[in-house]
């Protein structure tokens, strides 16, 4: 069920997972992470980034790519991020105090937008995902 969860609790295990990534340089490059898991939520993550720039953002949605819900193939569900600059000098955390149920097979959708024009970004994510104990 959606909503808030009390993640310290013995009803959850931390299961934490990431990607590493290249953004490419002047454009804005996409990340499609899948959930795999059922009964899983998330409570944020940290990007870590090396060559980025100063005026660089990510945008984070919940993407259906596979039409799993039958909104059709890439129905963006939710945006948790609209716009978040990055610390261009390298880790970047985001966390709130509650965790978003995510259902299985649907994606964590990260849009990378790089100002620079000389340098590509790369782009690590670790990802603070808790599964509920069923």
């Amino acid at each position: 069920m959606p909503g808030k969860i009390d993640i310290r609790n013995n009803d959850f295990d931390f299961h934490g997972d990431g990607f590493l990534g290249t953004a490419v340089k002047n454009t804005t490059t996409t990340f499609d992470f899948k959930i795999t898991e059922d009964n899983c939520y998330c409570s944020g993550g940290e990007i870590i980034v090396k060559d980025a720039e100063h005026g660089d953002y990510i945008k984070i949605e919940i993407v259906d790519v596979d039409n799993t819900l039958g909104y059709g193939a890439g129905a963006v569900l939710q945006t948790y991020l609209k716009k978040w600059y990055v610390d261009y000098r390298g880790k970047n955390v985001i966390e709130v105090p509650y965790a978003g149920y995510i259902y299985q097979n649907l994606y964590l959708r990260l849009k990378y937008t790089s100002v620079s024009t000389t340098t590509d970004v790369r782009v690590a994510v670790n990802y603070s995902f808790h599964l509920e104990k069923v």
